[in-house]
């Protein structure tokens, strides 16, 4: 447990010393604020408040579930993964007393962290952005489902994370494993427009279950089957992933 510990502080202290890591927390700061800025400029110019306080903060999460955290997650795995084995630092972690399994264990984690650090910095924004908005009255009563919302998103992405940690290890170069993830992603994105009934067994079809979230407790049975979907989905990812970092010759 310890080495596990260990090697999990290292993956984040790496991530954290990356300005890759800085210009996505950054951006995860604009977003929200961006878009109440605009917003609340339009609505103003039109007289009317289509988008109000309590509205905001789903809308912003629909942006990051959508593009911002998958894509995140996806360079997070690549430089974890691709990155480290291109630079030749990977050889070198595997030196320290620690086996594959914990180390691929820490790097899981890592991607995991950072999903949850960059939602909870949306959430954090998103919030302190809706009072730009009109209908302020209704932003208190919304902070408890939001903040649900933005929770739930966090076990899709992580499991787009481990996906991009298991395709990322077929590529000996980051540039070539995020172009391939990004034009996996779209595919299959698009393909729950094209053939819904195949893709309702796909982890990308339900980026968006935080909505669940937010309609009581009519939606548990069907938040149970999608849950175990998804763990389903993360624990296959997990263990693919796993072989092939086991097998890697370095």
């Amino acid at each position: 447990m310890h080495a596990l510990k260990a090697s999990l502080v290292n993956e984040m202290f790496k991530l954290a010393l990356r300005r890759k890591s800085l210009f996505f927390l950054a951006l995860c700061l604009l977003v929200p604020v961006g878009a109440a800025l605009t917003l609340d400029r339009v609505q103003a110019g039109y007289g009317l408040a289509f988008v109000g306080a309590g509205d905001l903060p789903m809308r912003v999460l629909w942006l990051f579930t959508s593009f911002l955290l998958p894509l995140i997650a996806f360079m997070t795995a690549v430089d974890l993964f691709t990155g480290e084995a291109e630079a030749g630092t990977l050889k070198t972690a595997l030196t320290r007393p620690v086996d594959r399994f914990r180390l691929y264990a820490a790097k899981i984690g890592a991607i995991f962290l950072s999903v949850c650090l960059y939602t909870a910095v949306g959430l954090l924004f998103s919030l302190i952005s809706a009072l730009l908005l009109q209908g302020r009255e209704d932003w208190a009563a919304g902070i408890l489902p939001t903040a649900t919302a933005f929770a739930a998103s966090v076990l899709p992405m992580t499991v787009l994370g481990a996906m991009a940690a298991f395709v990322a290890q077929l590529f000996k170069n980051t540039t070539g494993a995020l172009a391939v993830l990004i034009v996996l992603y779209a595919l299959l994105k698009l393909s729950v427009l094209l053939v819904p009934a195949v893709s309702a067994y796909l982890p990308v079809h339900y980026t968006d279950w935080h909505l669940l979230w937010t309609d009581g407790p009519t939606a548990w049975p069907q938040l149970t089957g999608i849950f175990a979907l998804l763990a389903a989905w993360g624990l296959i990812f997990f263990t693919a992933g796993y072989v092939l970092f086991d097998k890697k010759e370095l």
